[in-house]
């Protein structure tokens, strides 16, 4: 089946992350409609990341990837459309005569980090009903503040504006932002890894959905090929 090297490429960083809550294996399932994903991060399992890719994948079918990381990379060094294939036990990447690629697969039954979807439904529906946006300026500019001293995030939000801060030892940081939707009051604290998640989705328009306390928090953004969503657990005061 023909790829489309720009917009699959980003789909699988979107899902690969990296660092501390990198995604390096996972189960691919397709069907007539999309590639569907759904796994935790290997490491620390606090990021779980959904994607469905729009496409006729029966040819694929279920698989596992042994090599995310490495995927996603070659992945992005092709340009244009590439041809994509499977043997029994390898994923073949071609684009014509002149590069071909061929990567190991993993037995699916060997792949330990995939989340079942119905567990997955049970924690989006916990998550969304609190859902606003923000720019990418702001977030590049958080990303920025975060650099300096950043080590653990604190979010809160009332009507129309959301307070991004990060404290270092008696020293804080507070970046407040005007958001569209009249959102809930709420309060919320998280590791850093979260900016990890937020580096990758950046330059996407996404949303987030917050309710507070100790209720997972909800990252989103979908284009005309793809939707990600990522469910991140909160630290408890």
């Amino acid at each position: 089946m023909q790829i489309k090297v720009s917009s699959f490429s980003k789909f699988l960083e979107l899902i690969n992350l990296s660092g501390e809550v990198e995604i390096k294996t996972c189960i691919f399932r397709g069907d007539k409609d999309k590639l569907s994903i759904t796994a935790v991060d290997e490491a620390k399992k606090v990021v779980l990341a959904h994607g469905e890719y729009k496409g006729d994948f029966s040819s694929i079918g279920d698989i596992g990837i042994e090599d995310l990381t490495l995927l996603r990379r070659m992945m992005s060094a092709f340009a244009g459309d590439v041809e994509m294939t499977k043997t029994t036990n390898k994923l073949k990447l071609s684009n014509g005569k002149k590069l071909n690629v061929e990567l190991i697969l993993r037995n699916a039954q060997y792949v330990l980090n995939e989340v079942d979807k119905a567990k997955y439904d049970v924690l989006h529906t916990k998550a969304i009903g609190n859902a606003f946006t923000i720019d990418d300026a702001s977030v590049k500019e958080f990303e920025n503040y975060y650099k300096v001293f950043g080590k653990e995030v604190f979010i809160s939000g009332d009507a129309n504006s959301v307070t991004f801060g990060v404290d270092n030892g008696n020293n804080k940081l507070n970046l407040n932002v005007a958001v569209k939707e009249s959102i809930q009051k709420f309060e919320i604290k998280l590791a850093g890894f979260l900016m990890i998640v937020l580096g990758a989705i950046k330059n996407n328009a996404f949303s987030m959905s917050i309710n507070g306390g100790a209720i997972p928090i909800l990252l989103s953004t979908k284009t005309d090929d793809y939707n990600v969503d990522y469910i991140v657990a909160p630290l408890i005061k």
